[in-house]
């Protein structure tokens, strides 16, 4: 004769001190196996900057320093703020760059978003090596896209080194506390302006070149505690920066 054995029902109790660290790994299973588009570099801006600092006087070819700005379209504001390294990789140079998201710029015009940096720079006195660069961007997941750019032969840049005072933007002020933005080849200038720790704090395009004191543009510039002024090279496609520039309104 057989005997039956029913099936017994067993109740399992977890832990109180388990459901955090199973909830926190339910929660990082469910992240990671969302669907995320890879990384994707849809187009790429960039150029030499010269900055040229009138304070410094006693040498003209120490006055001036090149920087490299880039800056990659990506798909939107989401992509952008996933963006976690931006690595820059001359072909034919010892040096690299990897830069982290802290000391990347994200910028939106125009219904685009970019993401990069303006301040690529060498050693003092060394100028940016010439030729290809590889440039990628690297997400927290570690997925790759990536780019090329070409830098132009740096011996179309030392005309500027010579005799910045000539070539690069200037401002002037007058009794009547007006600003004269003065450039060589009469292009429109952008300006730039920066708190007291360096931090930048906006900008804009001046309507003219001269700017009265009493214009919003004015009261633009007087909150700003620096600003520098830039133009294009037409030429070189290089953008001549003037700065740091003080104030100089007497009122």
């Amino acid at each position: 004769m057989h005997k039956y054995q029913g099936t017994k029902n067993t109740r399992v109790k977890i832990s109180s001190r388990l459901i955090i660290p199973l909830l926190t790994l339910l929660l990082s299973l469910l992240f990671f196996s969302c669907t995320q588009a890879p990384p994707e570099i849809l187009s790429s801006d960039f150029r030499i900057r010269l900055l040229y600092n009138p304070a410094e006087k006693s040498d003209q070819d120490s006055a001036v320093r090149s920087f490299l700005a880039i800056h990659l379209e990506v798909e939107d504001q989401e992509a952008a703020d996933a963006v976690e390294l931006l690595h820059i990789m001359p072909e034919d140079s010892f040096y690299s760059w990897s830069l982290d998201a802290d000391a990347l710029e994200i910028i939106e015009a125009d219904a685009r978003t970019w993401v990069g940096t303006s301040s690529v720079s060498m050693p003092e006195f060394m100028l940016l090596p010439t030729g290809n660069y590889q440039v990628e961007i690297e997400t927290l997941r570690g997925e790759l896209a990536e780019t090329i750019i070409t830098l132009p032969r740096q011996e179309l840049f030392t005309k500027f080194l010579s005799d910045p005072a000539k070539s690069f933007p200037k401002v002037s002020f007058d009794k009547r506390n007006g600003c004269q933005i003065i450039t060589a080849q009469m292009q429109k200038a952008v300006i730039r302006g920066f708190d007291a720790s360096g931090n930048y704090i906006g900008g804009f395009i001046p309507d003219a070149s001269y700017i009265s004191y009493d214009s919003e543009e004015s009261r633009l510039l007087r909150s700003y505690h620096s600003f520098y002024v830039s133009v294009r090279d037409t030429e070189t496609g290089a953008e001549l920066v003037t700065g740091p520039l003080v104030f100089n309104y007497s009122n």
